[in-house]
């Protein structure tokens, strides 16, 4: 649905969002950039799930009980849970229910998976941080090359130090995220919600007895 917006604001003439009314070309942007925004804090909040359910999961199995809710409610630790996986195969395995030795193919694929999402994690982590706990990370448009009034719009994440000069500040380009990053966004978010879908198919029955009903 987000991503459905987040086209028909840049390219359906006839999209008029009830409350918004008629957008004009630098609203569509504006719009896009915010969409964008709420696609990237899912993807980011999905690894933190992911992580959450893998871990919650492999305790379970580890201790030989069904206390599944419970290992979800005091898991805190994304970064440490992908950490370990991305560099330890038989922790990766094991989180999804795999057997480091007689699964070697599998193994080799949910690290690697693991990997990818802990670099779209360190990659990302602090604009999510920014946008879901401040104002930090916020939406922009930017002149660039300065003397030019060509805009660029995108997600700005405010530095800590500021480039200034004669009472101006000055804003990097590198501190921007161009909205056409959210097929990245997507792309990783599909891939972790099969993960997920793949985890739970297979440890929901070796610790609940029964297939997912």
């Amino acid at each position: 649905m987000l991503k459905d917006i987040f086209d028909k604001a840049a390219t359906d003439p006839d999209f008029k969002p009830e409350k918004l009314g008629d957008l004009s070309d630098e609203r569509r942007q504006r719009l896009r950039v915010h969409v964008s925004m709420q696609i990237l804090s899912l993807s980011v909040e999905l690894t933190e799930d992911l992580a959450a359910i893998c871990s919650a999961y492999a305790q379970a199995r580890e201790k030989s009980n069904k206390r599944v809710p419970e290992y979800l409610r005091d898991y805190q630790n994304p970064d440490g849970f992908y950490k370990k996986a991305s560099s330890d195969i038989r922790f990766a395995a094991r989180a999804c229910g795999y057997d480091a030795i007689t699964d070697v193919e599998q193994a080799m694929k949910v690290q690697l998976i693991f990997q990818q999402i802990q670099a779209f994690r360190n990659k990302y982590k602090d604009w999510y941080n920014g946008y879901k706990h401040g104002q930090r990370t916020i939406p922009l448009a930017i002149s660039f090359p300065p003397d030019t009034q060509k805009k660029h719009w995108g997600l700005y994440k405010i530095p800590k130090p500021f480039i200034e000069e004669r009472n101006r500040i000055f804003i990097e380009a590198s501190f921007l995220i161009s909205p056409q990053a959210v097929g990245e966004f997507i792309n990783m978010a599909g891939g972790i919600v099969q993960l997920w879908i793949d985890v739970r198919a297979i440890q929901y029955p070796k610790i609940f007895g029964h297939p997912i009903q």
